[in-house]
């Protein structure tokens, strides 16, 4: 009966957010999204290298993202459009993956209304360096918290690379990476529980996490340093982001305290979106104390807990609180409040009942 219930409702929100996808494709490039079609339309046809020969304060991570989009999908509207709905595809699904290892009627949850609450926000949203983080971190910690049988140096590996991809969208974009290497040394403390787990290994997964971070930062500076562009960011990023960091939403500039007490005032917003406490609360609870839940699987909501957390605080790092700033934290808290439909003790269903075991986090 409550498998009957939740379909009624999830089968046509889910229909609704393809409807919305498809009509989506009608929708023009606006805000940032214009600008960085050119700068990457004068990268890929006139050679032209950032900070050399234009001037911009976004990081070459972006750059990279909006080229890849002009090369394989084109620089019209259309291309864009698929582009993005492409990419939504790529995060809905590897959160439907992360979500699935706690049960799927929250994955299911969890990725349809981040879906409409993407698509909702209309074409302002759309391709934000915000939402272009959220695929590398959402397959770190997915690649985090499964395959066992990988070995911990691979594994720590490609998920420092994962959120160094990241850092080069947004340099604070890495704020959850030590909560997901903690995770991991949890996490393998417990699978080697039997025979101990030695400071060395746990050593060596922080290591292996960190030079698999450093990779493609280091690559970004290699490229900038052969193209003589290394000295005129580094110029921008010395001069322009802290002066950019002291204006609020409005580019006014906020002297000394006062910039304090407006960071506390627009972080305790949450970006308008404080409903969404609730449910996310109501589903923590629910998950870690009145579930059918292993210590694995709890392991993860307490990961997601961390990672909400961490997230909230995202915006208050440039000083900017608009609400793509806050996709981020939108994101994990989403995920947290579909734990309400995780399942409850004595309601195992059939579904639940044939589902293989779920690997651990």
């Amino acid at each position: 009966m409550f498998n009957r219930l939740f379909a009624i409702i999830f089968i046509p929100l889910s229909i609704l957010l393809i409807i919305i996808a498809l009509l989506s494709l009608k929708w023009h490039m606006v805000h940032d999204a214009p600008i960085f079609m050119y700068f990457a339309y004068l990268i890929d046809h006139f050679n032209y290298v950032p900070y050399r020969d234009l001037f911009d304060v976004n990081l070459p991570g972006t750059y990279l993202i909006y080229l890849l989009v002009g090369r394989f999908f084109g620089y019209t509207d259309f291309a864009y459009r698929c582009f993005d709905l492409l990419y939504l595809s790529g995060i809905l699904t590897i959160n439907w993956l992360c979500l699935k290892k706690i049960g799927w009627r929250a994955a299911w949850c969890s990725a349809v209304l981040f879906g409409l609450f993407y698509l909702g926000a209309g074409p302002i949203m759309s391709v934000q360096r915000d939402y272009c983080i959220i695929l590398p971190l959402s397959a770190a910690i997915f690649l985090a918290s499964s395959f066992p049988a990988l070995n911990d140096v691979i594994k720590s590996i490609l998920v420092g690379f994962l959120f160094g991809l990241a850092a080069t969208i947004k340099p604070h974009a890495p704020l959850g990476f030590p909560l997901v290497i903690l995770c991991q040394m949890w996490d393998a403390q417990k699978r080697d529980k039997s025979s101990g787990l030695s400071l060395f290994k746990l050593f060596e997964i922080f290591l292996s996490s960190i030079i698999g971070f450093c990779v493609p930062i280091i690559i970004i500076f290699i490229y900038l340093w052969q193209t003589d562009a290394l000295t005129p960011f580094l110029d921008m990023a010395r001069n322009y982001w802290p002066l950019f960091g002291r204006l609020s939403g409005n580019f006014e500039v906020i002297p000394g305290f006062h910039h304090t007490l407006y960071l506390i005032s627009e972080y305790c917003k949450l970006g308008s979106q404080t409903l969404w406490l609730i449910p996310a609360g109501l589903g923590v609870y629910l998950a870690l104390f009145h579930s059918t839940l292993n210590d694995s699987q709890k392991r993860q909501v307490v990961l997601l807990l961390g990672l909400a957390i961490m997230y909230s605080i995202y915006p208050v790092f440039a000083g900017k609180f608009w609400q793509y700033h806050w996709l981020l934290f939108y994101y994990f808290i989403i995920s947290l409040g579909s734990l309400c439909f995780v399942e409850q003790p004595g309601k195992r269903t059939n579904l639940n009942a044939v589902s293989p075991r779920l690997s651990s986090f």
